[in-house]
């Protein structure tokens, strides 16, 4: 009796392919997501340069555009620069109009105070978006001249940055006491951002310049 010869594969052999398959499905997933957010942080990075850009070029008349002026002699106005159309894409006024939202949700307000002739923007992130703190600094070392860090919710605490505390960088006014942002090593940002979260899960960082 002739024997017949069995086609096809085993069990074993088809899960095996699968298995092989699927490590290489979770890996290109793997590798596409990060692509996906260095592409976003990337892109982030550009819109927040072209903000703060625009903020500075148009520090003059911040008076023109704020509103009231609080007790602490500080008014933002997040509102009224968006309105005039100077708010790059990616970022959308929020429900509450002092502030503004990112493209990873993120709160954003601008404003000037009377007293310290000073104008910034602050930022709002947490301690899963430390990518997003190292992109805040390269930008602010390209275009401001300091920039504060504190571990707070109220948005007053610009009025309280100061070097007595070692929060605050400078560029163009930085001294013995106050680090120059433009010679911030790797290192430097990376122990600003971890400082920034060390007591805090959440952490605002204000980029700020005299108008």
């Amino acid at each position: 009796m002739r024997k017949i010869c069995e086609l096809g594969r085993s069990m074993v052999e088809m899960l095996g392919v699968l298995a092989i398959i699927g490590v290489l499905s979770v890996g290109a997933i793997a590798g596409y997501s990060k692509a996906m957010m260095k592409y976003k942080l990337n892109t982030h990075a550009q819109s927040f340069n072209m903000l703060l850009n625009t903020a500075i070029q148009q520090s003059e008349k911040t008076t023109n555009f704020a509103g009231s002026i609080d007790e602490n002699g500080t008014a933002w106005y997040t509102e009224t620069f968006y309105k005039a159309g100077f708010v790059p894409d990616g970022f959308e006024i929020a429900r509450d109009p002092t502030f503004l939202k990112d493209m990873f949700n993120n709160d954003i307000w601008l404003f000037y105070n009377t007293s310290m002739k000073r104008s910034g923007i602050g930022y709002s992130f947490t301690s899963d978006e430390l990518d997003i703190c190292y992109n805040l600094i390269d930008v602010a070392k390209a275009n401001s001249f300091q920039l504060g860090y504190v571990t707070t919710d109220s948005r007053d605490m610009q009025t309280q940055i100061s070097t007595s505390n070692g929060n605050l960088y400078g560029d163009a006014y930085c001294t013995d006491n106050v680090k120059c942002l433009k010679t911030m090593t790797i290192s430097d940002i990376d122990t600003l951002c971890n400082s920034c979260l060390k007591t805090s899960s959440s952490c605002r960082v204000y980029i700020m310049w005299y108008y």
